[in-house]
């Protein structure tokens, strides 16, 4: 089934399975849930730490992409960067690293 949190984050994802999955699932089931996370090798283990303490489940983490920071940027990159902005949008801390190191000031 979909699975919708009304946050954004992992904790608010494990909320919503624990209410919305658990709670009609395993009425149906009598072996653990088993859960498939494919995800980057700087994932944070909130979802790893929560699903192991549910003996209801059993989570297989599995790395499907590595982050990497670039070492340099195109020119046009480098003038975007010195274009003002009004806000900057980061969606993970990997972003936040590879911005800065790319040098902006």
């Amino acid at each position: 089934p979909a699975l919708m949190p009304q946050r954004f984050d992992a904790a608010a994802l494990v909320e919503a399975f624990e209410s919305q999955v658990l709670t009609t699932l395993l009425k149906e089931r009598e072996a653990p849930l088993r859960l498939l996370w494919p995800c980057g090798n700087k994932a944070r283990e909130t979802l790893e730490e929560a699903f192991q303490a549910h003996r209801l489940c059993r989570l297989s983490k599995l790395v499907v992409y590595q982050t990497s920071l670039r070492n340099t940027l195109f020119i046009a990159e480098r003038q975007l960067m010195q274009t003002p902005f009004d806000a900057i949008i980061f969606t993970s801390p990997s972003s936040v690293q590879g911005f800065f190191k790319a040098g902006y000031q």
